[in-house]
């Protein structure tokens, strides 16, 4: 049977899937003139509608970049580390992965804000911000229990 922090990290794990295909973040822009590709130097009237351009993650995938993966490798860690926890083999490895996912929680929620700091945030980054907070919730619960656990076992 799972741990609650197993489906903890299930439930951000698919909230990260989710949001790699949604749009992070938007951007207002103006209008262009009709007719004409080019924007408008001047303010649009208040009742002019604005142009909206979102920024989606999966739109920076690039395989013929070495970087171009770490966009795809941001939203899906959690859940190649989650599977390895629950079927891997190798408690030393399951140890490591568990020290390691705050950090990793930490920096990619860093990236996720520096990619969408000037943007109008969506629902995308919603979704990515709260994965990362579950994720790193879940697993320093499991850090202070393994901690707590051994302090237990030498009378501490």
């Amino acid at each position: 049977m799972q741990s609650p922090a197993q489906w903890i990290k299930l439930v951000a794990s698919i909230l990260l899937v989710m949001a790699f295909l949604l749009p992070l973040s938007r951007c207002a822009q103006e209008a262009p003139l009709k007719g004409d590709g080019a924007f408008r130097a001047a303010p649009p009237a208040a009742d002019q509608p604005k142009a909206y351009r979102y920024y989606y993650s999966w739109t920076d995938l690039d395989s013929t970049q070495p970087w171009g993966w770490f966009f795809l490798l941001v939203f899906f860690w959690p859940a190649v580390f989650l599977a390895y926890e629950r079927f891997g083999r190798g408690d030393g490895a399951k140890r490591v992965i568990l020290w390691m996912e705050p950090a990793l929680a930490l920096a990619c929620g860093y990236w996720l804000y520096l990619r969408t700091f000037l943007r109008e945030l969506w629902v995308g980054g919603y979704m990515a911000y709260l994965g990362f907070a579950l994720i790193l919730v879940a697993s320093v619960g499991q850090i202070w229990a393994q901690v707590r656990s051994r302090m237990k076992g030498r009378g501490v």
